[in-house]
């Protein structure tokens, strides 16, 4: 060692002392500071990745309940749709009855008898008439 880091007194060697102590210190800390830089970027990048994965997971719960509610807006129009058919089926239905309670028809059931012998007889003609037809050619 030289003359000059050999303490004279009590004093030099206490300051002498301090000074190494908080040359050592600043070196932890720089130390310390280094890791934490390093802990901080780690976390950030570990909270950037959570939140992208959460916005991606909250995308496609989003495009999920789009689909769900198209699907459920056109279930839903479909059902008011067959209802509004059914409820326009069944009034015109009881509007039918209610003017055949008003306004009985006028032939009774022997007319529609003889009126679907009379039509089959023709049919029968007609048929009978062009399966002759038919066999001569």
């Amino acid at each position: 060692m030289s003359d000059k880091n050999i303490p004279v007194d009590l004093k030099e060697a206490y300051l002498q002392e301090m000074q190494c102590e908080v040359i050592l210190f600043r070196e932890e800390l720089k130390e310390i500071h280094t890791e934490s830089v390093v802990r901080i970027g780690i976390t950030q990048e570990i909270i950037e990745t959570q939140l992208n994965n959460a916005n991606e997971a909250l995308n496609k719960y989003t495009q999920a309940a789009n689909v769900h509610f198209s699907t459920t807006k056109k279930e839903l129009k479909d059902i008011a749709e067959n209802e509004l058919k059914e409820t326009i089926t069944k009034s015109f239905l009881e509007a039918n009855k209610q003017l055949l309670v008003l306004h009985k028809p006028k032939r009774n059931i022997s007319d529609i008898v003889i009126s679907a012998f009379v039509f089959s007889a023709i049919g029968l003609t007609i048929g009978l008439l062009l399966a002759n037809n038919i066999s001569f050619k």
